[in-house]
Formats: C-alpha cells, structure tokens, sequence
C-alpha cells in the first residue's frame, strides 16, 4: 500500500512524536532539517518521509550502551506512539555510521541510522511470524521504499535551540539561523578538499541541491519573523557549528564553484517539491544562495578578514 501526502505527514508526525514523548530521549535529542522547519516554523515545502536528530549526548548516558538496547528502546517508543492510530512498527534496526572507528575523524564524526517498516495492525496479526509477508504488506512510505530512516547525528552543535509543543509535548528543534548554517557546512562538507582533509576519497560528496532549496526557503518566508543572521551571537553560531565539524569557514567562498555538482540531483529536487508549480529550477535557488551570502548572510569576521 502506498500511502498519500496526509498519510505520510502523519507517519512522520508520529516518528517526532515518539522520540520526543519518551522523557529519556527528549532531553538527548534535537529536531533539525526539514522537518524542523514543518513542525516548528509550518514551512511545508518539500516531502521527506525521512527524519534527522541531532543528538546532545550519548547514548550511554541514558543507558543505552550498545545497538540492541538502542532497537529495544526505539521498537517501545515508536509502537506506542503507533499502535493507537491502527500500525505496528517491525523490523526495527539500528547501525553505527561510520561503521569502523577511524581515529582521524572519531572525535566529530559520525552517528547513527535507524529503519523501521511499518504495516497496518490487523494485517501485522494475520502474517505475524512471516517476515517475507510482513515486509510485502509493509506501507510504501516512498515509491517502492518500506523503510522509514531516522539519523541520529552526533557531535553536532546544539547551541542554538527552541521549543515547540506538537500535540501536547515538547519539541527540541534549531532555530531556523542554525538550520540555515547547518545546511551550508552541509554544502561545503561535500567538497573535495574537505573530504581529502578527514581521509575520505573526494569522490564520497553527494549533490545537495535540496539545501539551496531550503534556504531559499528560510529567507523569503513570511512565517518566520525577527531573523537574525547579523548579531555577535549569530555569528558565533555560525562558527560553532562549523568548527563541530572541523569545516574549514573559507569553503564557503568555493560554493560559487558547485553548480554543476549540486545540478545533477535537480530532478530529485523537482520531485520532493510539494508545490511543483511554483518551482524556479535550480539555477535560480544557487544564484539566490549566492547572492544571500554577504547581505542577508552575514559572514563571521574570521571568513572577511
């Protein structure tokens, strides 16, 4: 069964709440990303079933010491928050990403990726015990995908947080400046030369056109008031969460470079697009980032010295 726009909001409404209606995990977590700009700012631009989390601590500190005791804990959370709307959740699992420690980046790199299927609960009881049927039976979340991710990043920088109730409980999300300069360290993460810089090959960077897309976005919105991208603190967030990821500040002058790269993946950008209409193309968002950059953008001392 493959679910509609309504449906998956839902699912992914129900993801959020899961994670934050357990006391343990709410208060290690933060929401980011896409769905942050939904839930806390009611931007619901593009279509990601998909949820990304950074999070403050480990997970040892809350007891969670290994992979298995992580599944155990997101199988109880996720079917509770599921289980009253008619789902079950199955086939939860969990990996450390990367998965070998590498001591050159172990100190702020990496995380984790969780999936889950889910299924309706009366068709859960008739095949239970047959996980070839159970996953055929499994809600399409996105094309042909039954899987719904959850990244648990760590080593981020949650300097810069909010609160935002949805459906009775407390959200932890970025505000949208540190949204915004997440996602451009995420644009200059894929870089050559940062990628030779923690010892990954220079061909790992992904296209991103979607963070271009996101901080168009961001900026020409009317929902989100009193943006501050000028202040000594905003500033200081903005080098924070680079420094997080030892991103180099200067590579932001190298996002000029990157059209073409990030220009392969557009059509995967029209697609996630709800309002397909009003879509520019992406030329238009990457010459929008640029121009942004420096005016309403304003640059850390560091990067104009």
């Amino acid at each position: 069964m493959r679910l509609g726009l309504d449906e998956l909001r839902k699912i992914r409404l129900l993801t959020i709440i899961a994670l934050f209606s357990d006391d343990d995990l709410m208060e290690n977590l933060v929401l980011k990303g896409g769905n942050a700009l939904e839930i806390g700012y009611g931007l619901n631009s593009r279509a990601s079933i998909d949820i990304d989390v950074s999070m403050i601590n480990e997970f040892e500190i809350i007891g969670l010491y290994n992979t298995d005791a992580i599944i155990k804990k997101l199988d109880y959370v996720l079917n509770k928050a599921f289980e009253p709307e008619g789902y079950k959740i199955f086939d939860v699992n969990v990996k450390l990403k990367p998965k070998k420690h590498r001591e050159e980046v172990g100190d702020f790199w990496g995380g984790y990726e969780a999936n889950f299927k889910i299924i309706e609960s009366d068709l859960f009881q008739i095949h239970k015990g047959n996980e070839v049927a159970l996953s055929a039976k499994a809600l399409a979340t996105n094309q042909n995908k039954k899987n719904v991710k959850i990244d648990f990043g760590r080593f981020e920088y949650c300097g810069s947080t909010i609160n935002k109730e949805l459906d009775g409980f407390d959200i932890q999300i970025y505000t949208p400046e540190l949204i915004l300069y997440e996602k451009l360290r995420a644009l200059c993460q894929q870089m050559p030369s940062y990628l030779i810089s923690i010892k990954k090959d220079a061909k790992f960077g992904r296209p991103r056109p979607r963070d271009f897309y996101d901080i168009h976005t961001i900026l020409t919105s009317n929902q989100i008031p009193n943006l501050d991208f000028k202040s000594a603190e905003s500033l200081e967030h903005f080098e924070k969460c680079f420094e997080a990821k030892k991103v180099p500040l200067y590579l932001i002058g190298e996002i000029k470079n990157t059209r073409e790269f990030h220009k392969q993946d557009e059509a995967k950008l029209r697609d996630s697009i709800l309002n397909k209409e009003g879509f520019k193309g992406f030329d238009f968002y990457f010459e929008f980032v640029l121009k942004a950059l420096g005016e309403e953008i304003s640059l850390p001392q560091k990067l104009t010295n």
